[in-house]
């Protein structure tokens, strides 16, 4: 074969192969409260997340990134936007509807799925993603079942109740075996819906985000 039409044939195949990953489909899972208490960061020797273990060695692991803020709503709401808390002014719980209420920049800051979408991306959604569900209403669609993220609670608290010990109340702080089955689990709910939507075949590219609610207080677990 010709040297010129070899390197041109190759040139074609690279744009081709370009081509095709020009809008790869997108797995963004969340997992609330996590820190570095995984295996692959070695954060607690009592810890075993084999599954995550193995996604990390599968990709590439970066060991020193830090959330935007300690609480949820503003470093979900800097994770949505782009924005640092300090651009924002974000530093408190905040419904999501309300982000882009808080000044000029994020006014017209552009999310993460409006990104998407704006490229010809079909978004899709589970789980705490924002603070709470889809408030914001920016997924095409969206598994709308927050009823169970953090609990429900009990009537009687199994371990720990600051009005047990004379404390003002206000804390989810809490653990135990519930609820019975891990069926019943918010998190195995998500995790099943995902993996259905992962199952079909999409007519356009997709973002599918995947928001899982433990660790985060009470931790309550299915035995």
């Amino acid at each position: 074969m010709n040297k010129k039409i070899l390197i041109l044939f190759a040139y074609l195949l690279m744009v081709a192969i370009a081509k095709a990953q020009d809008k790869p489909n997108v797995l963004f899972i969340v997992v609330d409260d996590l820190n570095d208490w995984v295996g692959c960061m070695k954060g607690h020797p009592q810890v075993k997340t084999p599954n995550i273990d193995k996604l990390a060695a599968n990709g590439i692991l970066f060991t020193n990134a830090h959330c935007q803020a300690p609480i949820c709503g503003p470093s979900r709401a800097s994770v949505m936007t782009g924005l640092l808390p300090t651009t924002t002014g974000n530093y408190l719980q905040l419904d999501d509807a309300d982000i882009k209420k808080a000044n000029d920049i994020t006014r017209n800051a552009i999310f993460l799925t409006d990104y998407f979408e704006q490229y010809g991306y079909k978004t899709m959604g589970t789980g705490k993603l924002f603070h709470l569900g889809d408030n914001a209403h920016v997924f095409d669609e969206y598994r709308n079942d927050t009823s169970n993220f953090y609990g429900p609670l009990p009537p009687t608290r199994f371990k720990y109740d600051p009005v047990w010990f004379g404390k003002p109340k206000g804390t989810a702080t809490d653990w135990g075996a519930f609820p019975i089955e891990d069926s019943m689990m918010p998190d195995v709910k998500s995790a099943n819906w995902a993996v259905e939507k992962l199952m079909i075949k999409q007519e356009k590219p997709f973002f599918l985000a995947v928001g899982f609610v433990r660790p985060h207080v009470p931790w309550y677990v299915s035995q």
